[in-house]
């Protein structure tokens, strides 16, 4: 499984080691708000660079100091090193022999192509909604047993959703974000495997070779691994926050696509956007599960009820990154192309091309992006294509801004300096 380096997203891992015998010794700071150790030196690596130690953490290099975490797997997994380098934990799969529904989802996943993304964030609400809505109330072994069957398939579509979005970049300038948000999909992405691969028997759940109670002491300790922890974590990255200057993952992850994955905006936003809600409602599945384990039952309906909140108010913080564009992909724009609302297509402001020209594309020239418009209002409260206070055309009939606000055809001595950038005298 790929560790995610995101635009949005697609983002990358994280936290804290040394190379040296004595670990305690490179520590020159405790841990930050984020749970991140400051260690010295950077072990040879520029910066910006992340990778995993030989002490199983997972450092980012921030120069001169390295920023890290520890990688602690779950029982049923062991950890290995990832194709970027880093750290990851690998589920043990045990050797039962999976129902026919979770073969049908194995293959479907290894099927799925780009057409499916935009079809993608459904089918995990989907899944979650179902896995959450007979969770609570499961017994017997025939319905645990269908409740893993639905974890299987929501862990199959994360594997998928999580290569599909690997390939996304935020940039230098978030590269700690990358690193947080890698730390809590990778942790959230162990437990969410790790539950998949449980077994039923007699209506309990059973890890063959482990201690079942162990694993759920882990999942619920409120330490940075416990799955209290790291959702609290998502979440504050998620949304808009103090923690990254008021700015959360998808703000950020859109302004990266649209400026340098515009041909491929629609497919890994809902993507990132299906991806990043499996993890969410996975992680309240593996939490219940961990709760039912110990026989905290009082706490389930508390908990169920918490993440059918937290899931609802994602969902509709998401929806504006998946409704239908009133832009297109290809760069046309106006009479006769429709973006995917149905809409006559405009071109998008926060891109590199955010003007439509006389022919139809979308640009930045001065051939695309006019400084008057053609209702021939001008001046302040009245923005041109290129987003500035509208001139007039000096070259046209009307080069003058009148006094109130309308382009005139006035003697263009009247004009104070320029014709079409000043109010008439």
């Amino acid at each position: 499984m790929g560790v995610l380096s995101v635009i949005l997203l697609g983002c990358l891992a994280l936290l804290s080691a040394s190379s040296s015998g004595n670990e305690d010794a490179h520590y020159i700071r405790g841990q930050d708000n984020n749970g991140l150790v400051t260690m010295k030196g950077c072990e040879g690596h520029q910066r910006g660079d992340q990778w995993g130690s030989s002490y199983h953490h997972n450092c980012i290099c921030k120069g001169p100091d390295r920023l890290c975490y520890p990688v602690n797997c779950l029982p049923g997994s062991e950890i290995v090193r990832d194709l970027n380098d880093l750290w990851n934990c690998e589920v043990v799969r045990s050797k039962r022999e999976i129902t026919e529904s979770a073969k049908a989802v194995h293959s479907r996943g290894k099927r799925m192509t780009g057409l499916d993304a935009f079809g993608v964030f459904s089918g995990v609400v989907g899944t979650i909604g179902f896995i959450l809505d007979r969770i609570e109330a499961a017994q017997t072994t025939a319905q645990l047993n269908e409740i893993q069957d639905q974890i299987q398939k929501l862990d199959t579509k994360m594997d998928v959703l999580t290569r599909s979005v690997s390939d996304l970049k935020l940039g230098q300038e978030y590269s700690q974000l990358v690193f947080l948000y890698g730390r809590d999909e990778q942790r959230l992405r162990n437990m969410i495997k790790t539950l998949a691969n449980l077994q039923i028997s007699s209506g309990k759940y059973i890890l063959p070779g482990h201690r079942i109670q162990h694993w759920a002491d882990m999942v619920l300790s409120y330490g940075s691994d416990g799955v209290h922890e790291v959702l609290e974590h998502l979440r504050e990255m998620v949304f808009p926050s103090g923690i990254f200057a008021g700015k959360g993952l998808f703000e950020i992850c859109h302004k990266r696509l649209i400026t340098s994955y515009m041909s491929k905006y629609s497919e890994k936003m809902k993507q990132k956007v299906a991806q990043v809600y499996g993890l969410f409602g996975g992680g309240y599945a593996v939490w219940i599960a961990a709760l039912r384990i110990k026989g905290i039952t009082a706490d389930i309906s508390h908990i169920k009820e918490e993440g059918e909140g937290r899931l609802r108010d994602l969902e509709s913080f998401l929806q504006k990154y998946t409704e239908p564009k009133n832009w297109r992909e290809d760069l046309r724009c106006g009479p006769g192309y429709l973006a995917e609302n149905g809409k006559q297509a405009k071109c998008h402001p926060d891109s590199h091309y955010p003007c439509c020209s006389r022919y139809n594309w979308c640009g930045n020239t001065a051939n695309h992006c006019k400084a008057w418009r053609v209702d021939h209002r001008c001046g302040k409260g009245f923005l041109a294509e290129n987003g500035k206070p509208a001139q007039c055309n000096p070259d046209g009939w009307n080069p003058c801004c009148s006094g109130n606000q309308w382009c005139t055809n006035n003697n263009p001595c009247n004009c104070q300096g320029v014709c079409g950038l000043q109010e008439k005298g």
